[in-house]
């Protein structure tokens, strides 16, 4: 009979644990939103994310990827970018 009461008791405690929590959580996008930066070449089947990455580096800038809306290259960052090391 202890162990019932006991079980109860820990059971009304989580509920009320839970109850009590903060449920304001931030969410991450899971869509990346669409890249404005200087855009160099089109997208395509063997034209993506690694070689438009590149390409961008090639270029001096931070990073680059294909924008999903326009199916461009486009780079982001400061032009002239020079990585630490």
């Amino acid at each position: 009979m202890e162990t019932t009461k006991t079980c109860v008791k820990l059971f009304w405690v989580v509920i009320l644990a839970i109850a009590l929590s903060n449920y304001n959580v931030m969410a991450v996008p899971v869509m990346k939103p669409a890249i404005s930066g200087h855009c160099i070449a089109k997208c395509s089947a063997t034209y993506h994310t690694y070689e438009c990455y590149h390409d961008c580096r090639e270029e001096r800038f931070r990073d680059g990827d294909c924008d999903p809306k326009t199916q461009m290259c486009c780079c982001v960052g400061t032009q002239n970018y020079k990585p630490l090391g």
